[in-house]
C-alpha cells in the first residue's frame, strides 16, 4: 500500500474563473476522473500502456514555513507483457518556465526514484512540479508540456504530451450550509482548479 502525501488542493468562490487541463491529444481514457492521454507502449509491439493526466495546482505541505505550489500529473504504467519495466521518477519533466523535474513523487519518497512495474502488474506513479512565481495560478499557466520516459525490455520510449487548458464556469451554486455545493458544467464532470 502507498502513502498518501496530504494535500490541500485550491478550490475557488463563486466568482473566480476556474480552470482544468486536458490533453491535446490520444484523450481516450480517464484517470482519476480526468481526462488522460493513452500511449500504447512500446508503440510498435504494445504489450501494455501509459495514461497520463494532470489533477491541476495543489499545495504541497509547508516547507519552511511556506506551502509549496505544484502541478500534479498521475501517470499509470500498466505492463501486460512477462518481463517488468521501469519508470525513473527523476527522468519525468514538465516545460513551465523552464524545465522542471519533480519536488515530490510517489510510490512515497522513501523508496527509491526506479518503479519498477512488473509483468501483468500496474503502477500509479504522482510527480509534483514546482511552479515558478510567475505560474503558480491557473491563469498564468495556459498550456504546458509533459516529456516522460518508460523503459520496457524492447526498448527506452520517450514522449511528450501536451495540455492544454480550459475555463470551466459554474452551472449553479448552492450554500456551503451541508445541504450542497457548487455544481459544476464540465465536459468530464470534476470540478476544476481556481485561477
Amino acid at each position: 500500500m502507498h502513502r498518501t502525501l496530504p494535500l490541500v488542493v485550491a478550490l475557488g468562490l463563486a466568482a473566480c474563473n476556474q480552470y482544468g487541463y486536458v490533453p491535446t491529444t490520444n484523450t481516450s481514457a480517464t484517470v482519476r476522473g480526468r481526462p488522460a492521454a493513452d500511449y500504447q507502449m512500446p508503440p510498435e509491439n504494445p504489450t501494455g500502456d501509459v495514461q497520463l493526466a494532470t489533477l491541476g495546482i495543489a499545495k504541497l505541505p509547508a516547507v519552511m514555513g511556506a506551502t509549496v505550489d505544484a502541478l500534479h500529473l498521475s501517470m499509470v504504467v500498466t505492463n501486460n507483457g512477462k518481463l517488468p519495466w521501469f519508470v525513473d521518477r527523476g527522468e519525468q519533466r514538465v516545460q513551465l518556465a523552464g524545465q522542471t523535474t519533480p519536488i515530490y513523487a510517489s510510490p512515497d519518497a522513501a523508496t527509491p526514484p526506479r518503479v519498477s512495474i512488473e509483468g501483468g502488474d500496474s503502477q500509479t506513479i504522482d510527480l509534483f512540479f514546482r511552479l515558478p512565481a510567475t505560474e503558480e495560478k491557473a491563469r498564468e499557466l495556459p498550456a504546458f508540456d509533459a516529456t516522460w520516459v518508460v523503459h520496457t525490455p524492447e526498448r527506452t520510449v520517450q514522449e511528450r504530451t501536451t495540455f492544454d487548458r480550459f475555463t470551466v464556469e459554474p452551472a449553479h451554486y448552492d450554500d456551503w450550509s451541508g445541504r450542497g455545493g457548487p455544481s459544476w458544467e464540465s465536459p468530464w464532470g470534476y470540478p476544476p482548479g481556481t485561477d
